[in-house]
């Protein structure tokens, strides 16, 4: 057993962290995996003792303890969950939009002879340049366009 020695602040932190890992964890899940939900859980108890029952609490609905505000828009955690999705959203897009460019116009066997400082140079250049694209325009000009071959199939 581990015991912490946590400040009011210092718990509204923690219990702040533990909700988002959770949310990135099981978030995505329909059955939770359970060591992560067992350990959030843990945290989410004590959030009477820690003076903080505004936060967390007991619901007897779903018989378990949860955060209260993770829902609300404007609330702390979803206002750090939408910055997340934001970020993450822009950086997936241009990441896999560069691999796809960079695969169409070196081939794949052209890239995996590549040294590791000319790949990622290339990379960058990639990256760089849909970066400047979505920040520019944002979505405005991505449209899906149908291939030759997938048009004549």
């Amino acid at each position: 057993m581990i015991e912490l020695k946590l400040t009011k602040r210092q718990y509204k932190a923690l219990l702040d962290l533990v909700y988002l890992g959770d949310w990135m964890v099981n978030g995505i899940r329909v059955e939770p995996l359970a060591p992560y939900d067992d350990a959030a859980q843990q945290v989410y108890a004590l959030a009477e003792k820690a003076g903080c029952g505004e936060l967390a609490g007991f619901d007897a609905e779903l018989k378990k303890h949860v955060v209260f505000d993770e829902a609300e828009p404007g609330a702390r955690l979803a206002v750090f969950k939408a910055a997340y999705d934001e970020e993450t959203f822009w950086q997936e897009l241009v990441e896999r939009l560069s691999d796809r460019d960079l695969e169409r116009e070196q081939g794949a066997d052209a890239l995996a002879k590549m040294s590791k400082d000319e790949l990622v140079k290339l990379q960058i250049a990639s990256e760089d340049d849909w970066d400047k694209e979505f920040r520019d325009h944002g979505i405005d000009r991505l449209e899906l366009v149908a291939r030759e071959a997938e048009a004549q199939a």
